[in-house]
């Protein structure tokens, strides 16, 4: 039977409350990280997350790291963020039909051009940077407008 040398690891959280003057909320995001960063007031919160695969290598005692990767390919449901979300669109004579959201909170945005006669109307089609008119519809967990569902 072969050996394989595996690193596992798992996500310890720390948290740091910091003040960040800003006009609106982005920025206060974007200020409250770039401060944090540089505070030393980091403290560990007692808990982690799940135990995850970084890297793996076949052979007792082998590197399973090759240029900053590992050296055996690791399936998405062993690493850190696991399977990604599957989102399934189905178009049927240029209408969205059905959108299916398999795994974790996804919104899909669908632009759809292919609407015959689009007039542009408040809240109902959208222009792009080209100027071509469309039809927007959104689809997710949080909210669905335009015609799409939750």
């Amino acid at each position: 039977m072969p050996v394989f040398t595996v690193v596992c690891g798992f996500a310890r959280y720390y948290t740091n409350t910091v003040e960040a003057e800003a006009d609106d909320l982005d920025q206060a995001l974007q200020r409250a990280i770039e401060i944090a960063g540089q505070d030393d007031g980091w403290k560990a919160i007692d808990y982690t997350g799940p135990v995850f695969v970084d890297a793996a290598g076949e052979g007792a005692d082998d590197d399973p790291w090759v240029d900053n990767a590992s050296a055996l390919p690791i399936p998405d449901r062993f690493t850190e963020f696991g399977e990604p979300p599957r989102v399934t669109v189905t178009v049927k004579d240029g209408i969205v039909g059905d959108v299916e959201i398999d795994g974790h909170p996804v919104r899909v945005i669908i632009k759809d051009y292919t609407s015959g006669g689009l007039r542009s109307g408040p809240g109902t089609h959208h222009r792009d940077d080209d100027g071509a008119l469309y039809r927007l519809i959104v689809w997710g967990a949080e909210k669905a407008e335009e015609g799409g569902r939750a």
